[in-house]
Order: C-alpha cells, then structure tokens, then sequence
C-alpha cells in the first residue's frame, strides 16, 4: 500500500514538469529516426567503398588444384 502512495506521488511529480515530459517523450521520437537515418548512411557509404575496392589475390599451389583456381575466373 505504501508503494502504491509512492508511486502515484512520483507520477503526479513527474507529470507536472513540462520539461521532463518533453524529454522522456518528444525529444526520443525526434532523435531515434534521426539516429537511424545517419547510421543507415553510414553503412550503405561502407559498403559502397567495400565495393568499389578491387583485392589482389595470390594463391599458392595452383598445381595441386587447377580446377578450382579456373572456376574463379581469373
């Protein structure tokens, strides 16, 4: 019963300050898409330069299996 008499004196408490309902409320459903939006960019930038990057490949034993080095195409 106690907590009960607590919790409703912290809810009234909470909800009177403007400023703290506009941080718990507003300001999260501006920043989350905005967060997301940026790390979408950034990850599809990464990748677009992972791609553009050509890699040199050296393989050792191509005598031991020349059928999988011509099934690369290189």
């Amino acid at each position: 019963m106690k907590f009960l008499t607590i919790a409703k004196k912290e809810i009234i408490d909470i909800t009177r300050d403007r400023r703290t309902i506009i941080m718990m409320i507003v300001v999260p459903l501006f920043l989350i898409p905005v967060l997301i939006g940026t790390i979408t960019k950034i990850s599809f930038s990464q990748a677009k330069k992972a791609g553009e990057k050509h890699l040199k490949v050296r393989f050792v034993g191509q005598e031991f299996a020349p059928d999988d080095i011509s099934k690369m195409n290189i």
